[in-house]
């Protein structure tokens, strides 16, 4: 019996963590330019889009905001994508996550 893996990845975004907390980025901006497991282009020329936004999902981050810090415990709100030709759920973070 072969065992179910997950269809989640997760995609590390160029925009670091204080920016992202100051401004969740939009749809757009966060959207990555490619899928991670089928490799298809978010964007293809000519076509629909092929990664589709999914929502926001709240995520917990432990440790200090800068060097020497204390640590802190913060919430940020990660964005999610789905890829319609592999069904696969795409988590972007920020950079640093």
């Amino acid at each position: 019996m072969k065992k179910a893996r997950s269809n989640t990845t997760i995609v590390r975004s160029a925009i670091d963590v204080k920016s992202w907390r100051e401004r969740t980025p939009s749809v757009d901006e966060a959207r990555p330019g490619q899928c991670p497991k089928c490799a298809a282009a978010s964007r293809p020329v000519g076509r629909g889009l092929q990664i589709w936004g999914h929502g926001l999902r709240d995520r917990q981050q432990r440790g200090p905001l800068e060097p020497w810090g204390d640590p802190v415990e913060i919430t940020i709100r990660v964005r999610r994508y789905v890829c319609r030709l592999c069904t696969a759920v795409i988590v972007v973070v920020p950079l640093g996550v």
